[in-house]
């Protein structure tokens, strides 16, 4: 699967069966996941076409957007991130700056 075919649903899907007919939920899902792949085209300085060229960024989008939706609170209780996010972003990883 391609970043760019993911969709709402498929996320809602992933994090466990949410609800998209609420507004809120909806919302939030869609904030969710521009988060999460504006996170990865940062972090690696390129287009989410580039992101599609690598079938494993999009487990990296479900796994930070499961995330997201867990963590909401302003509080953290581990400061360590996601061990699978980091592993599949560090393999393409090449900004050395």
């Amino acid at each position: 699967m391609k970043v760019s075919e993911i969709t709402k649903e498929d996320i809602a899907n992933y994090i466990r069966d949410i609800d998209l007919t609420d507004p809120t939920e909806d919302k939030f899902i869609a904030a969710i996941q521009e988060a999460a792949i504006a996170y990865i085209n940062n972090r690696l300085n390129v287009t989410t076409e580039k992101l599609d060229q690598w079938p494993e960024m999009a487990i990296a989008v479900f796994a930070l957007c499961a995330d997201m939706y867990d963590n909401r609170s302003t509080t953290v209780e581990s400061g360590t991130p996601n061990q699978t996010v980091e592993t599949i972003i560090n393999m393409h990883d090449y900004n050395f700056l």
